[in-house]
């Protein structure tokens, strides 16, 4: 089953379906959510289901987002529970829902956050989703169908962890596409999407298995590169490079291509991942500041 089938399957479902990280901060909030709340996902993604816009209260009154929600103790302990409670709808009124959690574990089962289904009192839950189905939609970028950052800030964990443990040091390269703005001014953020989506295949296409290629954010990539030293990262870099620059959008009698520039580091136990991340994104700033569409590590 592929992610456009999960996304809208998840959409015309009755339930209201949100995840949130180990934080509490909130990374999807599907239509089901949208229409049982009131509130719209751009509102609502990239918050924390502690900033209390829900409200939660049960039959009781007693306020549950500060203490006594059962999102939160799923968090904590990490077992499935089932609940009914009042939210508070966008436009002021109380909606009584039937409320379940789960625990979310990546490929490692490792906990990396939960998951929320509710109906309103007069339904009942459509349908049950595993784990793993319920994982793909929640590391998995939406438009381009590869891992989305969240999933990338985890396998950065993961190789770090791995460098201390003694073995191969790791790499990573930040690409991002040239002119990116022009090309949406130009050809419309239909094709742009389009693009956007070649890239993303191109690059999936081109790496190791062993290797992660992640939509960052916009019209920016990650690659997290396992084992690949210093000495091996510049070819890699380029190949990509240059794989991109010979890829085209076609349609009708349209064709669109972009470059991209690209800035690479290699890790080492004495600098953080977010140390890397900036030697990286220096690197890129220098490739866009040499003239765009190379590569500098």
């Amino acid at each position: 089953m592929n992610l456009k089938l999960y996304r809208n399957m998840l959409d015309s479902l009755n339930e209201g379906i949100y995840f949130v990280d180990e934080d509490r901060k909130i990374t999807f909030w599907n239509k089901g959510a949208e229409l049982i709340t009131g509130f719209p996902a751009d509102e609502v993604v990239g918050t924390f289901c502690y900033d209390n816009f829900l409200n939660h209260v049960d039959a009781e009154g007693n306020r549950l987002c500060k203490d006594g929600c059962p999102l939160q103790a799923t968090l904590l302990d990490q077992q499935e529970r089932s609940d009914f409670v009042y939210l508070h709808h966008k436009k002021g009124h109380r909606v009584g829902v039937q409320v379940k959690t789960m625990p979310l574990y990546d490929e490692e089962k490792g906990f990396v956050g939960a998951i929320e289904l509710f109906v309103p009192e007069s339904r009942t839950f459509s349908s049950e989703w595993t784990n793993d189905e319920l994982k793909t939609i929640a590391f998995t970028d939406a438009l381009c169908e590869i891992p989305n950052r969240r999933y990338g800030e985890l396998q950065l964990k993961k190789v770090r962890l791995e460098m201390e443990e003694g073995e191969a040091p790791y790499s990573l390269a930040i690409v991002d596409i040239d002119h990116f703005k022009l090309v949406n001014d130009t050809y419309g953020h239909d094709i742009g999407d389009e693009i956007l989506r070649m890239i993303a295949k191109t690059m999936t296409g081109s790496i190791r298995s062993t290797d992660t290629a992640v939509r960052w954010g916009g019209e920016e990539f990650l690659l997290v590169l396992p084992g690949l030293d210093e000495e091996h990262l510049y070819p890699v870099l380029e190949k990509l490079r240059m794989l991109i620059e010979n890829s085209r959008y076609r349609n009708g009698e349209l064709e669109a291509g972009v470059t991209v520039s690209i800035g690479g580091a290699t890790a080492s136990p004495e600098i953080s991942n977010e140390e890397l991340f900036k030697i990286a994104d220096t690197n890129l700033y220098r490739a866009k500041n040499g003239g765009r569409n190379q590569v500098v590590v």
